[in-house]
Formats: C-alpha cells, structure tokens, sequence
C-alpha cells in the first residue's frame, strides 16, 4: 500500500557528523533524520540450489529504518529481514546497505562504496550469486527522509491526507515514479521525477 500522506514533518535524532561533513552534505548539523525509510527494487532472485526454496527478494518493500542510539550513523529494521544503512568513518566515509533474510540466513542485497564518490542515499547491489549466502544479484536501493514526494504533492496543489497513500519505484537511471493512491476515490496518480 506504501507511505501514509498526512505529515510532512522530520523527526530528527542524534547528529551523525559524517552526513554533515560529506563534500555534499546529507544533511545540515541538528537535522540527522532519527527515522529513514529504503526501498529495494529489480532485485532477480539467484537460481543456485541453495536459494531455490528460499524467500523471493524484498523488491517494492519500504522498510522504515530506525537510528541507533549507540551508533547515530547507523539506521536499522530487523524483524523478518535485516536492513541497514550506515555511514562508516575509515576515512574517507563509506556507506553501507545490507538487506538480509532472517529465517533462511541469506542475504540479498549488498552495497559498500565511498560516499563522495556516489550517491550514499542511492545505489546498485554489489554482490551476486557466487558469494556465500548471497541468494539476489542485481536491483537497486533508495533512502530517503525527506519525503520529497510532499514536495511533489505541494507543486501539484495535492493537500496531505490520512487516506492518501504514495509509493515510490526507483528506476535504474535513479529517477523515481510517484504512485498516489486516494482509498476513498480509488484515484491514482504516477509521477516521474528525474533527479535534481
């Protein structure tokens, strides 16, 4: 169904200085996001015998990150999947994404790169089905906190609503299709937005 429509206010947490010290910083000191919501999407499921029976990849699943209170940089789900975004300070600062399946101990989403080379809220999987307990290969990732869909709802006239749902489909070029969905009047509406 995706992310409720009715606020557009961050709740902030504890400051992560490496995101406020990238060359393009995530974020302004006093402005770390304490909750973040990932999206992965185009994940292909391996075909390797250990993978056969195995969960189907977390494709089109928003999964609301908390921060941790002993480490601000990192973000964590874990109930069935296992999902973390973190900023890593072995200079130069590294961000991680990890997505993995607790009941079959796999993993299916990997990424580690330098964070001012690359987008650290955007990225594609790493790994793939050659590395142990690695059942996913391909796909990409999205943080985001901001939720620039508000934004696109603002520039629309569009009012934020408790029925009002939005979900958000990354594509491989890094834009993302906005898809609204009003419960009461059943409308839909697909946005594309190209980044910048």
């Amino acid at each position: 169904m995706g992310q409720r429509q009715d606020k557009d206010e961050i709740e902030y947490g504890n400051d992560c200085l490496l995101g406020y010290n990238l060359a393009a910083p995530l974020w302004l000191l006093g402005k770390t996001p304490k909750y973040v919501y990932i999206r992965f999407s185009q994940i292909k499921k391996c075909n390797t015998p250990e993978c056969v029976n195995v969960a189907s990849p977390p494709n089109d699943r928003v999964f609301k990150l908390t921060q941790e209170d002993e480490n601000p940089c990192k973000w964590s789900y874990t109930n069935d999947w296992m999902v973390h975004w973190l900023l890593h300070q072995v200079p130069p600062t590294w961000v991680e994404f990890e997505a993995y399946h607790y009941p079959s101990s796999r993993y299916y989403f990997y990424a580690f790169y330098n964070a001012n080379e690359r987008d650290p809220r955007f990225t594609a999987n790493e790994w793939d089905c050659g590395v142990y307990r690695m059942c996913g290969y391909e796909g990409i990732a999205r943080v985001s906190w901001k939720l620039e869909s508000l934004k696109v709802m603002d520039l629309l006239n569009i009012k934020p609503q408790k029925d009002l749902f939005m979900e958000m489909r990354p594509k491989e070029d890094g834009s993302r299709v906005y898809k609204y969905c009003k419960l009461s009047q059943s409308t839909n509406i697909k946005i594309l937005y190209a980044p910048g």
